[in-house]
């Protein structure tokens, strides 16, 4: 760009990048932590940067305007340089997802480009009349006898010179049809012939009951058609058609018939290999596994795909460049070449198909997580880790596997998967001691722990475990609620409601508008303290953030319930009923209110609607009991009898004497007393 001229001011450009970085990482690493330091590093650079552009603008006040002397893209590079800042900090204190990554790195690669000048426009030579006349006319017989001695031209080549670039472009567009193939051949039907599955993948939607559509059809058809157009076009305005008429159509042919090859092949072999797929059968889990690798394994032939085509595209740009004078290689060369390119495919492999082949695992656990098939999930969670053992979220998922499925189990077996949730949730917190989430699933591990024991002492530890990681995870995100929150609820469960208060207080202090601190958390300490009035008040001052919270609704019936305030309760529970019909609990308790206030048409009302919600519900029995009382209040014996006996056919055994003496009763009132 200009701004390092080869004197004092290019060591002051060293000196202040290493300096700052110096200072940055020595200030940051003990203030905040450790962790902190390769984030340091730049933040200290740029510092120094800017320090550098500062002393050099200082530097040449009093040099005229017109002597400086500047990158002719200067404008595009200081561009670029703030794009890559500005990508650098998204990367570190935003999303740093492959997008955002490629970016920073895309735009680094422009400006060496750019700033190295190894781009340019070639200017055509242009031979003039009068300077080949000129030419001649200085001839001498020195020039003579040069011509003379030339060796000769060497023989015309029989291969047309666009041959070599018409195949590299004709590799690119089968490239370009191959993504696409990757991108839309699916197997939904489970075919298994290719070309069916091609076909069928390009002109049918499976999800729209098998509806006919060419659009994706008609995609593949316009990218191979228009790459032809423009690539070929572009080869004719340079000029690559001139030697013999007819070349431009044959170009064109060719590259048509060879990039559908191309692209139509490597769309059959991922056919192929999705037809492939339906011969497997999982027996095993080893199966389930390899079933897993072998999805992954699409992307294996992709990137194999992408190989081919540099390799195919590079032999053909070869071949256009066959006759032009070579300098002999050198065999470090040719060895550096070799070694360079192994070194390349590994870090590939490593750094990207690995990592991605993990994550294409780690979401085929989905559908066995969703259903609860635990062990399932946990071998595909722990294949992900063998495939990329430093991200941290698949360390995050196992140990939540692991958590549920121990829930499901019995000591000992429970207390085995318990340690392994343990060191799992460890683990990912060591990749990335800076994200909360870890710290805060150690501590609701912890405290789920505690429900699984029995020990007096053990719980004590557990709980304080707990405690400990709440305190690492409120200190890396200190304006989470949720937080504190979990924190206060951790205090509550063990009756220390000053501390419960305390957190609480705190995360109302941060957010006094989260609606769910004041039900959750605040009405629950008013509660267990039995402060009834300021219990409701919370329920109030969460349903003035949001109305539209059912189960606070619920919960302020509930507590009108127990009051004995059976007024306020129908209210509240008719409230939820508002917002959600279909609650079937609360039409029950609500048919009880109606008829213990005397409300018998509004009771039967309710109490009809909970049995056709749930008529087979646990406590249908119950339902039918309080419906036979109501029914006999009003005089209605056989409705009430009718409802008596199905109770007594649904109730559990220690209910059943209760109810028999109810039927009876109603017999005898309708005068069908047992023979």
């Amino acid at each position: 760009m200009g701004f390092l001229p080869d004197d004092w001011r290019r060591w002051l450009f060293f000196g202040l990048l290493a300096g700052g970085a110096i200072v940055a990482t020595a200030i940051i690493v003990p203030l905040i932590a450790p962790h902190f330091f390769c984030l340091s590093i730049p933040i200290g650079i740029v510092i120094g940067l800017v320090l550098y552009l500062v002393i050099y603008a200082f530097s040449e006040w009093k040099t005229e305007p017109g002597t400086l002397s500047f990158h002719p893209h200067f404008i595009l590079l200081a561009s670029l340089l703030t794009t890559v800042v500005a990508h650098s900090v998204e990367i570190n204190f935003g999303i740093a997802i492959a997008s955002t990554r490629t970016t920073f790195w895309a735009c680094a690669a422009i400006l060496v480009v750019v700033g190295l000048n190894l781009i340019s426009e070639r200017e055509p030579v242009q031979e003039t009349k009068s300077g080949k006349q000129g030419d001649r006319k200085q001839g001498s017989k020195r020039n003579r006898k040069r011509r003379k001695v030339a060796p000769p031209s060497p023989a015309p080549s029989v291969l047309p010179t666009w041959l070599g670039p018409v195949l590299a472009i004709a590799i690119i567009g089968g490239f370009i049809l191959g993504t696409l193939a990757f991108d839309f051949i699916t197997n939904a039907e489970r075919l298994t012939q290719p070309l069916s599955i091609v076909w069928r993948a390009l002109t049918i939607l499976p999800a729209q009951e098998s509806r006919t559509s060419y659009g994706a059809l008609l995609i593949f058809g316009l990218a191979w058609l228009m790459s032809a157009v423009i690539f070929i076009s572009e080869m004719a305005k340079g000029g690559a058609f001139r030697e013999r008429k007819g070349d431009g159509t044959l170009a064109a042919v060719m590259y048509l018939l060879i990039s559908l090859a191309v692209g139509l092949g490597f769309a059959l072999v991922l056919a192929g290999r999705q037809a492939a797929m339906l011969n497997v059968q999982a027996q095993t889990m080893a199966d389930v596994l390899a079933l897993a690798d072998h999805v992954a394994s699409f992307l294996t032939a992709y990137y194999v795909f992408i190989f081919f085509a540099l390799i195919a595209g590079g032999a053909a740009l070869f071949l256009g460049m066959w006759r032009r004078t070579w300098k002999a290689t050198q065999p470090a060369g040719v060895i550096a070449f070799v070694v360079l390119t192994v070194l390349a495919i590994a870090v590939a492999i490593t750094t990207n198909l690995r990592p991605i082949q993990a994550d294409i695992v780690y979401k085929q656990a989905s559908p066995y997580d969703g259903s609860g098939q635990w062990q399932v999930a946990i071998e595909h969670y722990k294949h992900a880790i063998d495939l990329a053992m430093d991200e941290d979220f698949y360390y995050l998922y196992l140990g939540r596997a692991y958590l549920e499925f121990a829930s499901s189990l019995q000591d000992p077996a429970r207390e085995t998967i318990m340690r392994e949730t343990e060191q799992t949730l460890h683990e990912a917190r060591e990749i990335n001691p800076l994200n909360t989430d870890h710290s805060a699933n150690l501590a609701r591990m912890y405290r789920r722990w505690v429900d699984f024991t029995s020990d007096d002492e053990k719980r004590r530890s557990l709980l304080q475990k707990a405690d400990e990681n709440y305190a690492i995870a409120t200190s890396l995100s200190p304006q989470n609620a949720i937080l504190w929150n979990e924190w206060a609820v951790l205090y509550l469960s063990i009756g220390d409601f000053a501390q419960a208060q305390e957190k609480c207080s705190h995360s109302l202090e941060l957010d006094s508008d989260f609606a769910e601190t004041w039900w959750k958390v605040q009405a629950s300490i008013y509660a267990s303290q039995g402060n009834i009035t300021a219990t409701l008040e919370a329920y109030d001052r969460a349903l003035e953030i949001n109305p539209r919270l059912t189960d606070v609704w619920l919960l302020k019936g509930d507590t009108y319930m127990r009051q004995n305030q059976l007024e306020e309760a129908a209210a509240s529970y008719e409230q939820a009923l508002e917002l959600n019909p279909n609650h079937t609990q609360a039409w029950r308790v609500l048919g009880s209110i109606y008829a213990q206030l005397g409300r018998p048409n509004e009771a039967i009302a309710a109490l009809q609607r909970t049995l056709e919600l749930a008529p087979d519900s646990s406590d249908a029995w119950d339902t039918h009991r309080i419906l036979a009382i109501v029914y006999n209040q009003l005089g209605q014996n056989d409705a009430a009898l009718s409802h008596a006996q199905t109770a007594l056919e649904l109730a559990p055994e220690d209910q059943q004497a209760n109810i028999q003496a109810m039927v009876t009763q109603l017999q005898a009132a309708l005068g069908e007393g047992q023979p």
